[in-house]
């Protein structure tokens, strides 16, 4: 309840106010000339890099949040770090829209592009499903059941949300530069989100709660690469990120993925300071070695904090401590267990990574 009101309090204040509305839905440029390549920018590589280091940290809370036994001010501290690192999600999916390149829509581009992403990323997850039911000794058909449904880990929901995205891509696409395509969006993300029958349809995961920020992507796709954002900007998306913190400060709770104000806000934010990062900077080309790799990191990190959780749960028995330790530890371990299976992965399966695409 508290986070739904937090939602909607911020979506009132986005809407009531003229230049908040005003931004949050502004127009896209009208530049008609497409890059042919967009999957390697490097600053697009940058946020997913922060983005998917925000996902390690936010799972290792997922492993405390029912058993704290925490001072008030330590569960304070806990939700409010969740909370703002929940901005992770939406980046990934706004960026997964920015970097598509429009198609004219046919069945041929269709089927082509559904399986240009479905071999980039069903290959990778299926090994990893098929890992973890081993592992667990599953029956063969639960092993299925939670394949599809993305319910083999906790955080592979996000691979269905995502197909979906892709497989609502043309249709998106027909109806971008209709007036209210923004303002459509994000009423249908709301009302998904007020409707938990809508979460789960048949038993899988519904992209409609999120879809908002991939069409976000999609629509400003123009205006995030070609044009350079004003600072004068800053102090209208601030003060909603600011809105934000303050409510999930004062009320505190555990907030989850739709973020459809904060994850927008500090998009733009992180978009207007890019002509400041110095992408050469050695912790920043880490970080962007981590979003080319976020996939596989995404893939593997749950089973690895769940591995460290289980190992060091005698180290401490502070719990703060404990999951500062898993998450030392588990950020550069997910680097490298991402490495090792991308490096294995391309070697034997050679024909579904993406040089080898059709």
């Amino acid at each position: 309840m508290i986070e739904a009101a937090s939602l909607f309090i911020l979506s009132g204040i986005t809407f009531l106010v003229p230049q908040l509305r005003a931004l949050y839905f502004r127009k896209d440029l009208d530049e008609k000339s497409q890059p042919n390549t967009l999957s390697n920018i490097p600053y697009f590589d940058f946020l997913r890099g922060i983005s998917i280091i925000a996902v390690i940290i936010i799972h290792v809370i997922y492993f405390y949040k029912d058993s704290l036994l925490l001072p008030n001010l330590n569960t304070l501290l806990v939700f409010s770090l969740n909370n703002i690192l929940r901005f992770a999600i939406p980046f990934f999916l706004i960026t997964s829209g920015i970097l598509l390149t429009p198609f004219p829509y046919t069945r041929k581009n269709y089927k082509h592009f559904l399986l240009k992403k479905s071999l980039k990323l069903l290959p990778p997850y299926l090994l990893c499903c098929i890992f973890i039911a081993f592992y667990h000794h599953y029956p063969l058909v639960k092993s299925i059941q939670l394949t599809l449904t993305g319910f083999m880990a906790v955080p592979y929901y996000f691979i269905c949300i995502l197909f979906q995205a892709y497989f609502f891509y043309p249709l998106l696409l027909k109806y971008v530069e209709k007036k209210y395509f923004l303002q459509f969006m994000f009423l249908l993300s709301i009302l998904c989100y007020c409707i938990p029958q809508t979460w789960l349809i048949w038993g899988f995961p519904f992209v409609g709660r999120y879809l908002f920020f991939f069409a976000y992507g999609i629509k400003m796709r123009n205006y995030f690469l070609f044009k350079k954002l004003e600072k004068k900007e800053s102090p209208f998306w601030l003060s909603l990120i600011l809105f934000y913190l303050t409510l999930a400060i004062a009320f505190p709770a555990y907030y989850y993925n739709v973020r459809l104000i904060y994850g927008i806000a500090l998009f733009n934010i992180c978009m207007i300071l890019q002509p400041y990062i110095n992408l050469k900077h050695k912790l920043n080309k880490i970080l962007i070695a981590f979003g080319k790799n976020s996939l596989f990191i995404f893939l593997t990190h749950f089973g690895l904090i769940s591995f460290l959780f289980t190992l060091l749960k005698n180290v401490s028995h502070l719990p703060l401590i404990h999951a500062v330790l898993i998450i030392v530890l588990c950020i550069p371990g997910s680097f490298l267990l991402a490495i090792i299976f991308k490096k294995t992965y391309q070697k034997f399966f050679f024909l579904f990574t993406p040089k080898n695409l059709p």
